[in-house]
């Protein structure tokens, strides 16, 4: 017998085969083919250099049905062949379009093969295979007929070289790719002919902040008091970062903190002018910042994270959980440092008969459906209240420290330093490890969150983590 199998409990099995589905996007180069399961279907998807196509049940998959297809009036005989299509049905294909040709009746060396579309005219245009013009002069005679059907094809940014070191993991209908050359990306399905790629993580799972927080003190006194508002999205229920407001302090200096001894890896200083408004230490810091405008540094920008106590004297002080040792360099002249909502004045504790009274505005864009209120304490800002108003008054509430707002990943990947060479699923995160600056390293979203990396300060049972394995050697 031939192509069987002996089976292990007695008798034989046919031996699986391969069925011959279609040409490879480009026999130049190699393709890698990644499984994609979606309902009862099961995509296979085609990677070969910067390019990405999709198949399903053994066939390509078309942007058009059967039957609005362009079709063929002629074919020249020449060192670069030259087709001539119905116009009507032409228009949406362009130069660069990788398309199906079948049904050709005399040449019928054409049919079943994939060409890329160039020089394309109202009614005509030429082929190529693999960067090489379709010399037809030897083919047989043109008859009639011939469909042209473009494939649904994606460009992505993988080289040839790159393609088997490619790692991924699927979430419903996104697969995650991760790769150390790249920063990690998302492939969408968004319906069976429309396939999007795209870099975003974080900024579409997590809603806008409120904007323009300020608060009222009930009555004046020893007290300094901090506060800051999320709002929760209406859909998902989701929260947002802090809504911060300005403070007028000048940035002078940016530094990785290798002082006082031991560096601290994943630790800034950042050197202020001189004192300013806006900003509560709390004789040990606490307070929720962001960075935006840095010159430079442009690396730092949009951070959100926690300042810490001074460091060395004078207007320098730490910022946790940003390591910038490979950030390009810090450049006068610009910056701004925004915190959570903070009265320079003291005030007496509020209550009911003078509470202190927060107030803000709508996020710039989004609805929500109400808003967290937190305030400071011992360094840490707690959950006082809930609310669907613009403003809340604090009569008095004792912050509860074991619920704090989210503040943003200590890491962002539109940088080379940290792509992820790892992807992978645990415990309903998103995981990422081996980053370009640390192979160590390891990423988690938050679970069943599986695009937000954002945590607490304290940390809560869902934030995102962020650790290092501790072991002798490291398998890259």
């Amino acid at each position: 017998m031939r192509n069987t199998y002996t089976r292990g409990d007695g008798g034989s099995q046919n031996r699986a085969g391969t069925e011959f589905c279609s040409p490879v996007i480009d026999s130049t180069f190699k393709s890698k083919l990644i499984p994609f399961d979606y309902g009862d279907d099961t995509y296979i998807l085609e990677f070969s250099e910067e390019r990405m196509r999709v198949h399903l049940n053994g066939a390509p998959v078309f942007k058009i049905d059967a039957g609005s297809e362009t079709t063929i009036t002629g074919v020249s005989k020449a060192v670069q062949a030259v087709i001539t299509v119905n116009a009507a049905t032409y228009a949406a294909l362009a130069d660069g379009a990788f398309v199906m040709i079948d049904s050709v009746k005399g040449m019928s060396e054409l049919n079943n093969r994939i060409f890329e579309l160039s020089d394309k005219t109202a009614n005509t245009f030429k082929i190529r295979h693999n960067g090489e013009y379709v010399d037809s002069s030897t083919f047989e005679t043109y008859v009639s007929g011939g469909n042209i059907r473009e494939m649904v094809e994606i460009d992505t940014p993988y080289m040839n070289d790159e393609l088997f070191d490619l790692q991924y993991v699927q979430s419903e209908s996104e697969l995650i790719i991760a790769h150390g050359n790249h920063m990690p990306l998302r492939l969408i399905r968004n319906s069976e002919i429309d396939w999007e790629l795209t870099d975003t993580f974080n900024s579409e799972e997590v809603p806008n902040a409120p904007t323009d927080i300020n608060f009222t003190q009930g009555a004046n006194g020893t007290i300094r008091a901090s506060y800051t508002v999320t709002a929760i999205d209406k859909i998902t229920g989701k929260e947002s970062l802090p809504g911060y407001v300005d403070s007028d302090a000048v940035i002078i200096g940016i530094d990785p903190d290798t002082g006082g001894g031991d560096p601290h890896p994943t630790h800034t200083i950042i050197v202020f002018s001189t004192t300013f408004s806006g900003i509560n230490f709390n004789g040990g810091g606490g307070n929720l910042i962001k960075l935006s405008g840095i010159l430079g540094m442009t690396q730092i920008n949009g951070y959100h994270t926690v300042i810490g106590s001074g460091e060395g004297g004078g207007h320098a002080y730490m910022i946790l959980d940003v390591d910038s040792r490979t950030f390009d360099p810090f450049v006068a002249g610009a910056g701004v440092l925004s915190s959570c909502a903070t009265l320079d004045l003291t005030t007496a504790a509020p209550t009911s008969a003078a509470p202190n009274i927060i107030a803000w505005d709508f996020p710039e864009s989004g609805a929500p459906a109400a808003y967290n209120i937190y305030k400071e304490s011992s360094g840490v800002m707690g959950f006082i209240g809930t609310t669907t108003n613009m403003t809340f008054n604090d009569t008095g509430f004792t912050p509860d420290l074991t619920i704090t707002p989210p503040i943003d990943a200590s890491v962002n990947f539109e940088y080379p330093e940290a792509y992820p060479a790892v992807v992978g699923a645990i415990q309903q995160r998103l995981t990422f490890g081996n980053l370009v600056s640390n192979v160590e390293r390891i990423l988690m979203s938050r679970t069943g969150d599986r695009l937000n990396f954002t945590k607490n300060s304290p940390l809560q049972d869902d934030s995102s983590i962020d650790f290092s394995t501790c072991f002798s050697s490291v398998e890259t």
